[in-house]
């Protein structure tokens, strides 16, 4: 897989270079890349797939959910940790944003777009899903995070100013796309070469995997759309895939450019490669403070401990913070605070990168039981696999302490939102921020605490500025201070201390869109307020 790998790199540079064009209109050829076989073609959009959900929209969404934080030395990533989605924000948030919309158009849909052409005419149909479930998962991404986008016109290089699609009209297209793969598809067919499943020809991971997709546009879209028919016609099929889906360790080396991206970006060119750590971002309070509260048997395989506190204590103060440092709130001033003070994502050169894994199917199936279906023993079943499943993706065990009957978070129907939406959002963090960011969204949990950022922030310097005084050695107020103060309460969310472009207590409810589309498409529609929702959150 390692010398594959490098092979598939090398097709990657080249169906990108081949593929640019005239990409700031999203009207790219469709025929730029019929000379490539679907063999290199296939694992190049799968690794712009993952590197779009997997990096930049597993970034943004991470911050923008409370599973990330930054630390002293990170403005990169202030734009971010405001939740500043305004064109005009700083550092990452306005870049990955543009790559967002860019790599999914010119280098997923584009692609897939022709390589589904090129199989269609002939009559390939193992390939023609693999290109259909592709780009269906680039237009879901651009719809959960614009909210609107060319569909019906885009990749036509006659049109230069394509229409905004409504997001509610890009998903019924690609579910009637998936649908039309699925009906021509036979599983004596085959899929060329890929790298999601270890090079298999299996056309029934396909299958499963378009199915777990069709789950999650259709759950998605449930409390605007009718969709109760549609998910039991997936139920009754019951073919959804038993081993998550993504770029597992076997694909990343540790080598610049090879390695996992985030790894790449965050600790290889701006982290500690000795120690593993970053300087720029720490996991959040929210996150880690919630699996603290129930000792979660997943904290050590998602987060490097506070070498401070040797604990899973998460930071949340949205700033370059020279002023906590100064004052002595975080320690001693010598002290490489920036370093050693919050717990941190685990992440290593060869970390896999998830598209869609197994626990997020059965919290869907979860959802279906409780709300559509009213079975509640389904629901707790699907329910306490997901927990399952997900402590599984992490390899570590003791899952059934998190819904045993004593815990807060045992299966209790009338709860049933609360649970699996606090629930999904602990599985998904460090694992897929973006989707973690669309169902926080959608599902309203988990909800936000009785008190805002900056609200905590001022009884957090409270409670350091009497430490100081104390003299104590670590300053530094802990989450289980706050919460004893009532200001935090694990399970819960809150608004960044330094929110931008939102009131308190208001999510970001889409990305803004992208000015390689807005500075030369005439058809581009206004920039909304970020906290529009987009469709299927209202």
């Amino acid at each position: 897989m390692k010398k594959y790998i490098l092979t598939i790199f090398a097709a990657a540079a080249a169906l990108s270079a081949t593929s640019c064009g005239n990409w700031l209109d999203v009207n790219d050829d469709p025929n730029a890349v019929t000379s490539v076989e679907n063999g290199l073609v296939i694992p190049s959009i799968e690794l712009n797939l993952v590197n779009v959900s997997g990096f930049y929209g597993h970034m943004l969404g991470s911050f923008y959910s409370d599973q990330m934080a930054i630390k002293p030395g990170g403005p990169q990533y202030l734009g971010l940790a405001h939740w500043d989605a305004s064109s005009i924000s700083s550092g990452q948030a306005v870049g990955y944003t543009r790559m967002i919309y860019r790599d999914s158009y010119t280098k997923v849909i584009g692609n897939a777009t022709t390589l589904r052409a090129k199989a269609e005419s002939e009559k390939n149909w193992g390939d023609y899903l693999v290109a259909t479930v592709l780009r269906a998962y680039g237009f879901q991404i651009l719809v959960d995070a614009f909210g609107e986008t060319p569909y019906s016109e885009a990749l036509d290089p006659s049109n230069l100013a394509p229409k905004y699609d409504e997001g509610k009209d890009v998903y019924a297209g690609i579910l009637a796309e998936l649908d039309d793969a699925l009906s021509k598809v036979s599983l004596t067919d085959k899929a060329s070469d890929n790298m999601l499943f270890s090079s298999s020809s299996d056309i029934n991971n396909w299958i499963q995997f378009a199915n777990a997709l069709k789950l999650r546009i259709l759950m998605r879209e449930s409390a605007v759309v009718d969709v109760k028919s549609a998910v039991e016609a997936l139920v009754k099929e019951n073919n959804f895939p038993s081993s998550d889906i993504g770029f597992d360790s076997s694909v990343w080396t540790n080598q610049a450019g090879l390695d996992n991206p985030i790894y790449g970006e965050a600790v290889r060119v701006r982290g500690d490669v000795g120690t593993g750590r970053t300087i720029e971002f720490c996991a959040h309070m929210a996150v880690t403070g919630t699996m603290m509260e129930v000792n979660d048997g997943r904290l050590p395989a998602k987060y490097n401990v506070s070498a401070k506190y040797g604990n899973y204590e998460g930071g949340f103060i949205d700033e370059q913070m020279s002023k906590e440092i100064d004052a002595g709130y975080l320690g001693k001033k010598s002290e490489k605070t920036q370093e050693n003070t919050w717990a941190e994502l685990k992440i290593n050169y060869d970390t896999p990168m998830w598209l869609i894994t197994v626990a997020e199917t059965e919290f869907f199936l979860a959802e279906y039981y409780a709300k559509l279906a009213n079975d509640s023993n389904k629901a707790k079943e699907h329910y306490e696999a997901a927990i399952d499943a997900s402590f599984a993706t992490h390899g570590v065990s003791g899952s059934e302490k998190i819904y045993g009957e004593e815990s807060r978070y045992a299966w209790d129907a009338s709860k049933a939102s609360e649970l699996i939406g606090i629930q999904k959002w602990v599985a998904l963090a460090g694992i897929n921020g973006f989707e973690s960011w669309c169902e926080l969204r959608r599902t309203g949990y988990p909800q936000f605490g009785p008190k805002t950022g900056a609200e905590i922030y001022s009884k957090w310097v409270e409670l350091a500025k009497a430490n100081v005084a104390d003299g104590k050695d670590n300053p530094t107020p802990l989450a289980m201070d706050l919460e004893a103060e009532g200001v935090y309460v694990p399970g819960t969310i809150f608004t960044p201390v330094n929110v931008v472009s939102l009131s308190a207590n208001t999510l970001l409810g889409r990305l803004m869109y992208a000015t390689y589309s807005t500075d030369t498409n005439s058809n581009a529609p206004s920039q909304k307020d970020p906290s529009t929702k987009v469709f299927w959150a209202k």
